[in-house]
């Protein structure tokens, strides 16, 4: 196809300014792709991303090629519109596919007399290197993904899926306004970036977790959130304003977790309304508005995922809290104070303590050393005796290793110290719900052997060990659902679980069937005489 003039824009692509610092005091398979409708995005006052689907999938499927030339004549936009639809439709593709890191963000294209033809990317990388850098991606998103969804996963519900990695990413991410060369890709491995990476990578976990979501973003803020759907309805939420500034390892803030609209549109603890915004989704449900976890400084914990429960650190120390009917009951009392400079006089109101959860274990801190906590008995057991100058504010436990923060007051970002590896995490323990096999009835003739398959439900379950047996041994035995006939009958192999979840063949064994392989006659000829 012959080309028109070929023009290059430089699109107003994401929201990288800095924030007022005064108002900043996120069943699964491995992290790939983000399939379409899982994050949305508002275009404009008059478009919306989800009225171009399928643009959407074709400029998608071209940047996931590192193609050269996307061809997009087939749906005839025109020229006039390349500024404003076009380059909204891009930026958004952008947004909502966070995994697009290596899309630089000047974008040209051809066109002929009527409409747009093709679509020109720019690449900050090569694409070995994109390649490169998606598997460092796609492999620390499985590390975040591990905590919500799989074995390692205490999370049964849509809430605590969305605080588990709302907590991880603050936890782990330090807001970054002075290096503007961030992307979401060294935002996943270096820890830092901007309003618009927190956003797009806690949308991205969402999506790979089955969650849908949306990203805000507000040209009077200069800034950008999420909108994440939590038992079917949508709730702002803000990672970047609740990661403290300056950063302090160890605690995370939850002012703005699940908020409605008209909540989210009041100034809140001092910080400005987030406004100047449009949303596909509406989020007036006010469920979470006055929810007490809102001033809890800690990471939730869960335990048991069939419970709406989590732990954290409220102002009075280790408390339950149900996210259900709003409810709370301290369990561990927490008195120590953080004294100024040494003195006994004066102190740091407030507690400074972080928590974390290991093997059904909570672990949390005083100024001078760290404890474990069990839940079920009540029993506290000291981890760790400060032996350093300075306090312990904050603690928080990646890959089974339990680290410490520990700081001259509790205001600054502190210096982060591993104090022992704690046994592997095993995750909680995942009954067998049922045990199904590949066939309900075979037939053998006697010599014959077959296999059958068993299948586990849940697929994560604990203990997948499978007890084969067979009600008559005579007619045939089975290991490891390999099953071998002896004589004719019929027996029952069955399948059965640790906890007696079971699933039945029935083996029918018959003679064998011995086919004609040829017939012959004693002669060829033969005379015979009359009578």
């Amino acid at each position: 196809m012959a080309k028109g003039k070929i023009l290059r824009s430089l699109l107003a692509f994401g929201l990288t300014g800095a924030l007022s610092l005064s108002m900043l005091a996120a069943s699964v398979s491995a992290a790939t792709q983000t399939g379409y409708g899982y994050i949305d995005k508002y275009v404009s006052s008059s478009c919306r991303l989800q009225d171009y689907k399928d643009l959407v999938n074709t400029i998608s499927d071209g940047l996931y090629s590192h193609s050269d030339s996307i061809d997009i004549s087939s749906f005839k936009i025109p020229r006039g519109e390349a500024q404003t639809t076009l380059s909204g439709i891009y930026f958004a593709v952008l947004a909502t596919r966070p995994e697009l890191f290596y899309v630089d963000r000047e974008l040209s294209w051809y066109r002929d007399s009527n409409y747009i033809t093709d679509l020109c990317p720019q690449y900050n990388m090569t694409k070995t290197e994109s390649q490169s850098a998606l598997t460092e991606f796609y492999n620390e998103a499985d590390h975040y993904l591990a905590l919500a969804s799989g074995k390692l996963s205490r999370c049964g519900d849509d809430f605590s899926r969305a605080v588990t990695i709302h907590d991880e990413i603050v936890l782990d991410a330090a807001y970054d306004n002075v290096n503007y060369e961030n992307n979401n890709h060294t935002f996943m491995i270096d820890k830092t970036g901007v309003c618009e990476n927190y956003s797009r990578v806690y949308a991205y976990l969402l999506a790979q977790l089955g969650m849908y979501s949306e990203i805000v973003s507000s040209d009077d803020m200069n800034h950008e959130w999420v909108l994440a759907k939590i038992d079917g309805k949508y709730y702002h939420v803000d990672t970047t304003w609740d990661d403290p500034l300056v950063d302090r390892p160890g605690r995370v803030s939850h002012t703005f977790f699940l908020l409605s609209s008209n909540k989210i549109g009041q100034s809140i603890d001092g910080k400005e309304a987030h406004t100047g915004y449009s949303t596909v989704h509406s989020a007036t449900s006010t469920k979470y508005d006055s929810a007490a976890y809102h001033s809890f400084r800690s990471k939730l914990c869960k335990i048991d995922p069939d419970d709406t429960y989590v732990y954290a650190i409220s102002s009075s120390g280790i408390v339950k809290y149900d996210y259900s009917a709003n409810t709370s009951t301290t369990l561990k009392a927490i008195t120590d104070k953080w004294y100024a400079s040494g003195s006994s006089g004066s102190y740091y109101t407030g507690l400074y303590s972080g928590l974390a959860q290991n093997n059904g274990l909570l672990y949390y801190n005083t100024p001078d050393a760290i404890y474990s906590y069990d839940v079920a008995t009540g029993a506290t057991s000291l981890v760790y005796s400060n032996s350093y100058t300075n306090k312990i504010y904050g603690l928080y436990i990646r890959d089974s290793k339990l680290y410490g923060v520990f700081a001259s007051n509790p205001n600054v970002t502190g210096t982060v110290r591993q104090i022992k590896t704690l046994p592997a995490e095993t995750g909680p323990f995942v009954e067998v719900t049922s045990v199904s096999l590949s066939t309900s009835s075979m037939t053998l003739e006697v010599g014959q052997t077959a296999t059958v398959t068993a299948t586990v439900a849940p697929s994560d379950a604990t203990d997948k060990t499978i007890t084969w047996s067979s009600s008559n041994t005579d007619v045939a035995t089975v290991s490891n659902g390999t099953i071998t006939d002896g004589s004719v009958g019929r027996a029952v192999i069955k399948a059965k679980s640790s906890n007696d979840k079971s699933a039945s063949v029935i083996v029918t064994v018959k003679e064998p069937v011995v086919e004609v392989t040829s017939v012959s006659i004693s002669n060829y000829s033969l005379s015979l005489e009359v009578g």
